[in-house]
């Protein structure tokens, strides 16, 4: 995909525990915290991306501005 230039996103950062089919993805144990970063940029009222990452167990995320 290009760059394209968008007019608003929306960003949802939570946590959850990891379910046995993730737990097996990421090679992490059943139960481990994880972060879930959820990410859906827009033109106008058109979704053009969505994206959702699980982090393994001690990800950290640092913004700055």
């Amino acid at each position: 995909m290009r760059n394209k230039p968008y007019t608003r996103f929306d960003l949802r950062i939570y946590a959850i525990s990891a379910d046995e089919a993730t737990a097996r993805t990421l090679a992490t144990d059943p139960g481990s915290a994880l972060l879930v970063i959820e990410r859906t940029t827009w033109i106008g009222a058109d979704p053009i991306t969505s994206v959702r990452s699980i982090t393994l167990p001690g990800y950290q995320l640092l913004t700055n501005s």
